[in-house]
Parts: structure tokens; sequence; C-alpha cells
């Protein structure tokens, strides 16, 4: 239902408008309803397919009785998963009977067969032969997309959108569209949603490639998790002005919730204030790459520390936001965060009078770590392109916690003078720096057409002190899917910009390429090294683009006689002195044969 104060279409679930707040009127529900809504029936149930199968001729007739089944009373769980496997099954059939209606005749067919207390049907037309269904209910919602082809309709659920907001259609890039003969027929969409119910709301992004031509293939294939980074943090997303890019509000507080790094749990009101990042998803190689903002706040501050703490092959990225003595503490001092999230205390510092404080002073705590930090505000200037400020981290602690996290969480005020016994076995060493077939062509086989291939094999450097993170796309912004030891090798299979597509154990990664030694492989077409000298990477022109820290790995994608054509781990690339850099080694290592 729409909120009366903001227009935002809510769940019907939802108690209050995920958007502005307000109270939202609530639909009556059954007795047997309230009862079910306390089960043990999850979100996903209603996506759960049984093999059990009715009878009944009439999809119509079917979808009723399925109703029906949802709304009484279920003897058991297994009995609830059933009653919505049946559920799911007999609407799909109903969609792909009725599914080439228009999208008012559609929607009232689905108004027919569904009770109105506790369904809301919509149907949106996405383009001429796409429609996309959603049945909100007071249990969940699911949505359905139907593909018009040879005047049938295909069905397909599209699981994690819920709410759905808006959509487009996606170009394909320049060296996709040159390489059309190797592409299926169809197009790829985008749909935007966000997430209904208690939890908060958080944007939702799902993409889906439709096959309108060959059947062999699939007529909808969902490339969301190949193409889309992880988005973390509630807020909205957006379409752009040029309808493919999507610009994202997120709140930098439930960010770090999701990550783990601030407890969502804190009950006592957060010391200072939060901050909203608006980051982009760029679509470019038929993939979208997230390009983030980065914050100015307190808060942004702590979040910084936290993430270059648990993952130092993020400190490139949190540089400017630490002082030299504050970035090379860290550089040796390594833990895990783990699964509890800080808890945000204002610390008092102890001084002439008693009890007396700083509020630019924090303590973090999560019942095994305590982190002291002091901050500072550092005006903006030209030169460094900041011309707002920010806050920044001058001093910095780590100790071990005596206090268990459920006393943390529930302290009414601030910490007084906390003493923690000293951490050991944190302190670690510098780590290093980040991390043809003549049968139809899949779409997940097109989308690596701007992999450039290779067949190699690679060393990670032994020196790296920290393990070795294979992600699901070339960033950082992708999920991690393996973690390996220094020193392994890996079979290159390809490269896109600075990472390399590997195999492990025959299933597909990505790593940046400057943790693998390639010494005397010329297929990679670049060279890894590692910098020993501080230095500027800059442009053709001169200007600096980047900074090159010492210990900082990078890639050698071009030579002339003074400088290195480089590019990192964010994609970056200029021009670096060669006498700052130390290429990479050659290492006899047998060639892979391709499979």
């Amino acid at each position: 239902m729409r909120c009366p104060e903001c227009s935002l279409r809510n769940s019907i679930a939802a108690r209050k408008c995920t958007a502005c707040g307000k109270a939202l009127p609530r639909k009556p529900l059954p007795l047997f309803a309230k009862i079910f809504l306390g089960g043990t029936v999850g979100l996903a149930s209603i996506f759960c397919l049984t093999a059990l199968c009715t009878t009944i001729d009439s999809p119509e007739k079917q979808l009723i009785k399925a109703a029906g089944e949802i709304t009484g009373k279920s003897k058991s769980a297994e009995q609830a998963m059933n009653n919505f496997g049946r559920f799911d099954k007999a609407l799909q059939v109903l969609l792909q009977k009725f599914g080439t209606l228009s999208t008012g005749d559609l929607r009232k067919k689905l108004a027919e067969s569904l009770p109105k207390s506790l369904y809301e049907a919509h149907v949106f037309e996405i383009s001429p032969d796409v429609k996309l269904v959603e049945i909100d209910t007071a249990l969940n919602v699911a949505d359905y997309l139907i593909l018009e082809r040879n005047e049938k309709a295909e069905v397909s659920s599209v699981s994690d959108l819920q709410v759905y907001d808006s959509s487009a259609l996606l170009p394909a890039t320049a060296s996709k569209q040159e390489s059309s003969a190797n592409k299926p027929a169809g197009q790829t969409i985008v749909l935007l949603g966000h997430t209904a119910g208690a939890n908060g709301c958080h944007p939702t992004v799902r993409v889906l490639f439709l096959n309108s031509a060959n059947r062999e293939i699939g007529g909808i294939i969902d490339l969301t998790e190949k193409v889309v980074p992880i988005i973390y943090g509630e807020g909205t997303a957006k379409l752009a002005a040029n309808q493919k890019d999507i610009d994202l509000s997120l709140s930098l507080l439930s960010c770090g919730q999701d990550l783990k790094l601030f407890n969502a749990q804190q009950n006592k009101p957060l010391p200072i204030d939060n901050e909203t990042l608006y980051d982009t998803l760029i679509w470019a190689n038929d993939r979208y790459e997230l390009r983030s903002q980065q914050g100015s706040s307190k808060l942004y501050a702590i979040f910084a520390a936290l993430s270059a703490l648990e993952n130092h092959h993020t400190l490139w990225r949190y540089r400017p936001y630490f002082t030299n003595n504050v970035r090379r503490f860290i550089e040796r001092t390594a833990f895990e965060t783990g699964n509890l999230g800080f808890v945000i205390e204002v610390n008092k510092l102890g001084g002439k009078q008693k009890g007396a404080t700083t509020s630019n002073a924090y303590s973090l705590s999560n019942g095994v770590k305590k982190v002291t930090l002091v901050l500072k505000y550092v005006p903006g200037t030209k030169k460094t392109a900041d011309l707002g400020g920010k806050w920044i981290v001058e001093g910095l602690a780590v100790a071990a916690e005596t206090r268990p996290l459920k006393q943390i969480i529930n302290l009414p005020t601030a910490i007084t003078g906390h003493k923690a016994t000293a951490d050991q076995g944190v302190v670690a060493e510098k780590p290093a720096n980040a991390e043809k077939s003549e049968q139809p062509v899949s779409v997940e086989q097109s989308l690596d057409n701007n992999i450039v291939p290779c067949n190699m094999q690679g060393t990670f450097y032994p020196d790296i002190k920290a393990s070795i993170k294979i992600r699901s796309g070339p960033g950082t912004s992708y999920k991690i899917l393996h973690q390996l030891k220094p020193g392994s090798t890996v079979a290159i299979t390809g490269r896109s910009g600075s990472w390399c597509r590997v195999d492990i154990d025959g299933k597909e990664g990505y790593v940046f390429g400057g943790l693998i030694n390639t010494a005397g492989s010329t297929s990679a077409g670049y060279q890894s090294a590692r910098v020993f000298k501080a230095s500027l990477i800059k442009d053709e022109n001169g200007q600096t683009v980047a900074h090159a820290y010492k210990g900082e790995h990078l890639v050698i994608l071009s030579s002339s006689d003074k400088q290195y054509k480089v590019m990192l781990v964010d994609g970056k690339g200029g021009y670096l002195d060669k006498e700052a850099t130390e290429p990479a080694v050659a290492v006899k290592t047998p060639a892979v044969k391709k499979q």
C-alpha cells in the first residue's frame, strides 16, 4: 500500500513507512493468519516447491484452493511449506496461461483468485513483451517476471527483489555490440526495489537477461550475482538520468552494521551523527561497477579505522583518514572483528579535572577487543580537492576487552576510564596491500567477452602477511569466494584490467593481479611489481592521480625508458618512475595445460 505522506509503496505487512516513518493503516487479519505469522515459516518459504500436485483442471480454481490453504491453520511447519509450494506452483501455472493478457486484465484475473483481505496483486509493464507481477501478502512479497515470446508466456520468479520501484533496459557495450554474433539474441533489464517489513529499507537490484530467440539457453536468466556488487546498508536506489547507472543513498551506520563493524544491538543513542553516502553503480562492460563516495564525518573516520584494522588490503583506500603514526600502527597490527560488531562510546580521558572529557575521543568494544580512537578535524584545501574538510584518526590503541558484550550493550552512560589489559598476539609484520564452441553461447560466457584470455600459472608472493581473497568479480566490491595462503600457485585463465581470472579447483574467481608473481610469463600481458619507494602516479599531463606507497603491490602494463605504466587494485592507472618499483623476479613454474 502507498504511504499517504510520501507516496512510497510499502509492503502491506509494514507497520510504518520505510521512508518517512509514518504509521500505515493495517488491513484486518484473520485470527488464523495472526497465528501463522508467529510460526516458523521464513520469508523465503513462498518460493519452496513441492512434489505434490493438485488435480484441479482450472488454473483459477487451483490458485483459489492453494490461497485458501495458506490462510488456513497449518498443523506443522512442513505442512505450511507444502502449502506455500502449492501456492507458488498454482500461481505460475495461472501466469503461464494468462500472462499474455494486458496488464489490466491480468490484474483483474489475479484479483478474482486471491482473497483481498490478505493479498495485493500488482502488474507492471516493463516493456511491450515483459511484465512484472508482484504478490504482496501479510507474510512476504513475491515477484514473478513474464516474458512473452511466440505468443506464449514464460514465467520465472524473481528472488530478493521484494517491493518493486523501477526498471530499465540496459544497453550492450561497444565491445558486446561488435561481437553480437557470439551473444544470444535478447535484452538485459535491471529491476530496482527495496526490502519490506521491520528490518529496514535496503535497496535491491536485480539484473536479468531475457533471451527472446533461443529456447535451448532459457528465456529468463538471473545474472545478479555475476554482475552486481553487494550493496551494504539501508537507503534508496534510483536510476540515474542516463537510465542505466544507479544512484545509491546509503546510511553509513547501517552499512557498518551489515559489515559487522558496528553492533546492531547498541541500545544507547549513538554518540555521533550518522552520515549518508552517495555511491553510484556504473554500467560498464556489461556489469555494474561500484564507485564509492568517501565520507567526512567522525563516524566515517571510525569506520575507516575498523575496516583497515580488520583487512589490511583496504588500507590504501582509507590512508587519507590516518596520520602517519596511526597508519604505521595499523600496518603492524591485525585482528578480526568477528561477527559481534563494536559498540561506540564516548571515552572519558584522564586530566587535571576528574572526569574531564573530550568529544573527539571514543572507545569501541565488542566483548573481545577494545579500540580507543582520538579524532581531529582537518580543513579542506584545493590541493586535496576536499574543500569541505574531514575528520581523521590521530590516535589509535588496541587492547583486549575484559567486559562481556552484554554488559557493554546495556551500559546506561558513557564509560569512565575503563582499564583494559594489554593485548597479546595481535602484532604482525607489515602486510601487503589488497587484493570457442559451435554450440549456442551462454549469457555467462558472453559476459566474459571483455576478459583477455590467457593460459598460465602464477605464484602469490610469499611475503604477504594476510590471506589472499578470491572474489566473484574483478573488484573489491564483489563477495569473497575463497581465501588462499601466500606462496600458493594458481592457474590464471584471463585478466580484466588489473585483476586476474583464476581457476580454483574447477571454480572461477578473480584476484588482484599485483599479488601474483607472473614474471617470465608473457601471455598475461603485464607484470606485477612491489613499490619500495613512496612515489606519485601521474597521468599523461603530469597531474597526480594516485599515490604509490612503500610495500604496495601493483601491475605493470607497459614500460618506457624511465617510467612504467601501472594500474592499482582500484582500477586507477598512470605512470610511475622505475626507480620507485621493484618488478617481480621470474619464477620457473610449469605451464598449465588448457582443459
